[in-house]
């Protein structure tokens, strides 16, 4: 018996080439087998321990209309969960050099949710500090210890492209970076020649602290299940444990708590429009009352005025009598001057009348026999009546200049009056002009207010047809699969297994003709020593058992080396490959007994 396997060993010795490559097509099957499998395994299990480490949520709410306490309430209450918690998450904008680049900011998790992966420096611990990602420091040149500047917009981010009204306030703009993350929810390589496998519309991701941000509020509700991190994420166990989940959340909270906050937002709309419409309605009272308080003294002032106009007019005939009267007077007295003058001048003609005649009668007096008495008597008289009319004379020129005096201040009083007059009637035309201007200006504040009625109850009834167009909010209950790396990683790894099982079919194939092919040989050149076999008492099946044990040998020695290859080797270097796609950490090597034992036994069957 001895001789018999030295014999083996010889054929083994004499047929090297056979046996090697029957060996060397056995390591590539069982290599295939094994290997395309165990890389894609070692990603999933990779994956799986790097969510588990940093708690990535296993359920995502998002809501049209945004999310409160109450819901996640709600949801904390339902007994599969294990933490329940609201977050925030806002795209913002970030100034690098001359270019504008957009950023989605989350919150670190107080709960220890989606908690990032720190590589390098440490999470934030103040208000005003952040954590960015590599290809932020890549890009921008920043170091730990820089300073960033966002410049906050109004939109919230595509992972919460839910509502307008979901806009948190950031309370910093400037913040320190403490630390260079890994986000847990993207794993994705953030290689530009790899910015095609992400859904984010953001370039950059940053995590701040709960305690930046001001919002009563949630972008999104995360979700842990009891007992999850038991199950690996990506087998059957796990996505039917989570849709169960996801299927009790649809049908025990989701209409509820939809239709509590439509009717939140909507009666707190119509509550706000209502305190509006009163606030309007009552400003436009207090405006009315005004424009018709302005309207009575308007209207006073104007029937004041034409009052004055006929005052005006009165005082203006007045006058004119007056200046009339004046005239008159003037007149008569000029009369009674000429009338004086013309006596006073008849009077002094009598005056030197009665002279002369005195002086003849003094001429006569010495000559005898001449009787001047009766001449004297009568020059006396004369002297007496031309005296009595000289009296009569001057006081009729008293009375003259008694009438020019009093002429004189009547027609100063005219003048007074006319100049009172001019003064009333510049007064009352002033008056007018500012009664039209006041006029001309309760007309354009009148117009002015009706256009402000008209464009603010407009207002009030689009807001209203706004919030009538409200549509009902709509939960959207996501599971890990919406995640974009999460989803890769499956599909790179079912699209290698694919490939993994056929390769090894066709290695299997090649390998059944390569034994035949060899065997047969090896028999048809063996002949002669099989007969001498025969002719020294071995048996069909000792012999058989002779090529048997040599093909055997080649594939249970080369299904070993394709284990070590197809566990170590393989996926070390499809692991190249996989860094290039993802940023995990480190990759994890496991091994799959049943297609490691059953590689051999296969291609050794």
């Amino acid at each position: 018996m001895k001789a018999y396997y030295k014999d083996i060993w010889r054929t083994v010795k004499h047929n090297k080439k056979r046996f090697f490559s029957l060996m060397l097509i056995t390591i590539l099957g069982v290599t295939m087998l094994s290997g395309l499998r165990a890389a894609c395994r070692d990603l999933r299990i990779t994956a799986d321990a790097f969510y588990d480490e940093q708690n990535l949520y296993d359920i995502c709410v998002v809501s049209t209309l945004g999310l409160t306490d109450e819901d996640v309430q709600a949801l904390a209450a339902l007994a599969e969960i294990e933490k329940a918690e609201g977050t925030y998450s806002e795209t913002v904008k970030v100034w690098i050099g001359e270019q504008n680049k957009s950023a989605q900011i989350k919150l670190i998790s107080e709960e220890g949710i989606n908690t990032p992966y720190v590589q390098e420096g440490q999470l934030p611990t103040k208000a005003d500090e952040i954590a960015v990602t590599k290809n932020f420091l890549e890009v921008t040149g920043k170091q730990i210890g820089d300073t960033v500047v966002i410049d906050e917009e109004e939109e919230t981010s595509k992972e919460e492209d839910s509502n307008e009204e979901v806009t948190p306030n950031f309370k910093v703009t400037e913040y320190t970076i403490t630390g260079v993350v890994l986000d847990a929810a993207n794993v994705n390589s953030q290689q530009e020649m790899m910015s095609f496998r992400s859904n984010s519309s953001a370039d950059y991701t940053f995590f701040v602290l709960p305690e930046a941000v001001e919002s009563d509020i949630y972008t999104a509700v995360y979700l842990t299940v009891k007992d999850s991190k038991d199950l690996q994420c990506y087998s059957d166990a796990y996505e039917k444990k989570i849709q169960g989940i996801v299927d009790k959340i649809n049908t025990e909270l989701k209409e509820e708590r939809e239709q509590a906050r439509y009717d939140a937002i909507t009666g707190e709309a119509l509550e706000e429009l209502a305190d509006a419409k009163a606030e309007a309605d009552e400003e436009f009272a207090k405006a009315d009352k005004e424009i018709a308080d302005a309207k009575k003294e308007l209207a006073d002032a104007r029937t004041e005025l034409e009052d004055g106009k006929v005052e005006l007019e009165d005082a203006r005939k007045e006058l004119a009598d007056a200046r009339a009267e004046i005239e008159k007077s003037k007149a008569e007295l000029a009369d009674g001057i000429k009338q004086l003058e013309a006596g006073q001048a008849e009077l002094d003609q009598e005056r030197e009348k009665l002279v002369q005649s005195e002086n003849e009668l003094a001429s006569l007096a010495g000559m005898p026999g001449m009787d001047i008495t009766a001449m004297q008597q009568q020059i006396e008289a004369g002297k007496a009546e031309l005296d009595a009319a000289q009296a009569t004379l001057d006081a009729k020129r008293q009375e003259l200049k008694a009438g020019q005096a009093k002429l004189a201040k009547g027609e100063a009083e005219l003048v007074e009056g006319e100049a009172k007059l001019a003064d009333s009637e510049e007064e009352l035309l002033s008056g007018e002009t500012e009664l039209l201007d006041g006029e001309a200006e309760l007309k354009e504040n009148e117009e002015k207010l009706e256009q402000e009625r008209k464009d603010a109850y407009q207002e009030i009834a689009d807001a209203e047809a706004e919030i009538n167009d409200i549509e009902m909010t709509e939960w959207y209950i996501q599971d890990r699969s919406s995640i974009s790396s999460y989803a890769n990683i499956e599909s790179d790894a079912d699209c290698i297994e694919s490939v993994g099982r056929a390769f090894p079919i066709i290695f299997f194939t090649v390998a059944i003709l390569i034994g035949l092919t060899t065997i047969t040989r090896m028999v048809e050149e063996e002949r002669g020593l099989i007969g001498t076999y025969k002719a020294l008492g071995f048996s069909d099946s000792e012999i058989r058992r002779k090529y048997l044990l040599y093909a055997g040998s080649a594939s249970i020695i080369g299904g070993i080396i394709g284990d070590i290859c197809g566990f170590i080797v393989l996926p070390k270097i499809i692991f190249v490959i996989f860094a290039v796609l993802y940023e995990l950490p480190e990759y994890m090597y496991t091994f799959d007994a049943v297609y490691g034992i059953g590689g051999v036994v296969l291609f050794a069957g």
